[in-house]
Formats: structure tokens, sequence, C-alpha cells
């Protein structure tokens, strides 16, 4: 705002050193006469006045004419002025939000996944926190299919509830266990599914997931591994 009004205040300034130096110069009168033919007497009738009473006298009157005007400018700019205010304030709670917030992510962590001896491997379904606050993991939706029958979308999911397990922010080799496993027992298979989980603002977000999962112990993220999760 001080940019903004900085021109206009160096504007008033200069014009009004522009009229007092003109008036000190000569340029403006200190008094003039007004005159009025009497077509009567056919003489004219002069009187003589102050210019700078009779001038600021007439900018008061003009001034107090357009006060509504005035008070309605002055209103309507100390409403957008607020309304401004308002709504960079809710851009930056709402930018904070989404700075502070956690970020879930499921997904097959190393350590918590186990190779068998007799063949297959079984994860515990890992969760990671990418946030700057701890969210809280309340339900899970997962699938375990063959790759025919998920390219045919042939599956449902099996709901687990009531979780609500606190996971605080972490590095990646610091996964927290969901409580759900999956065990591939022979050559691959696709785990898909979402988490469901609250932030410290009690806002509910969803998180997909989808893996090739290997008996050797390996797994891959699938192409848009994290987009919305097919239903």
């Amino acid at each position: 705002m001080r940019r903004t009004f900085r021109p206009i205040a160096v504007l008033i300034f200069v014009l009004a050193i522009w009229l007092l130096a003109a008036w000190a110069l000569g340029r403006i009168p200190t008094y003039a006469k007004y005159c009025e033919y009497n077509q009567y007497t056919e003489h004219e009738k002069c009187a003589s006045y102050h210019v700078t009473i009779v001038a600021i006298r007439y900018i008061g009157q003009f001034l107090d004419a357009i006060a509504p005007v005035l008070t309605a400018l002055a209103t309507a700019f100390i409403g957008g002025f607020t309304a401004t205010i308002w709504w960079a304030n809710k851009e930056q709670i709402r930018h904070n939000r989404e700075t502070e917030r956690a970020y879930l992510w499921p997904g097959f962590a190393g350590h918590l996944g186990q190779r068998h001896p007799s063949g297959g491997a079984t994860w515990n379904i890992s969760i990671l926190n990418t946030g700057h606050t701890a969210g809280i993991f309340t339900e899970i939706y997962h699938a375990l299919v063959s790759e025919r029958d998920y390219a045919a979308g042939r599956f449902r999911y099996t709901r687990v509830t009531d979780r609500g397990e606190i996971i605080p922010p972490a590095r990646p080799g610091e996964e927290a266990p969901s409580g759900v496993t999956v065990t591939v027992p022979t050559a691959t298979m696709i785990s898909c599914g979402y988490i469901v989980y609250t932030d410290v603002y009690r806002d509910r977000h969803e998180q997909a997931w989808k893996h090739r999962l290997h008996a050797v112990g390996a797994s891959e993220p699938l192409p848009r591994c994290y987009s919305d999760p097919p239903r």
C-alpha cells in the first residue's frame, strides 16, 4: 500500500510547492476584482476580493457538496482493502495447511518384508509420512490379485478399519508397519488399494498404491502408482 500512495503523495507535494512558488513570484495575484455591469445605470460595479480566501471558500463548498461521494468511495476502498486482507489470510492459511500437514504413502519397505525358505515372500504394508506433522492412519482398503485379474478389474477390496495409528514424520527406511500383511507364494501378483488418514487439521485424505510384488522378495511400483486407486 505504501508503494501505491507514494506517487500520489509526491504529486500533491510538488503541486503545493508549485502553487506556493507561483504565488510568491506574483503569478497568482493576492487580490482580484469582480465587476458586474448594471444595464440601468450603464456603469460597472467592482469589488475586490482576496483570491486565497475565496478559493478556499469555494474549495470547501465543493468538498462539502461531494462529501457523500467521497464517503462512498472511502467506504468502497476500505471494503476492498479488507476483502483483500481476508483473501490473503485465507490463502496463507490454506498454504500453511498444505505445507505443514501429513502426507502418508503406502508401500512395501524392505525392512518390513521377509522371504520364506520354502519360497515366496511376505510384506507388512508400510506407511511413510513425508509431511511435517503427524497423521492418523484410520482405514486401509487392499487387494492382492493376479496380473490377469488386475488388468480385467476382477477384484474386490478387503477393508480394515479402526486403525487409529499415529504416524509421525519419517525418512525412507523408517516406515511404520500398517499391520496388514500380504504374501506372494509364487511368481508375481499385484497389490493395490488405498489408505485413509486424517491430518492435524482434521482433514480427511486418501492415498492409493499399485505395486507388482515378486515372490523373490522384490516390489516395483506400477505406472501412476500413487494416482487414484482402481475402484
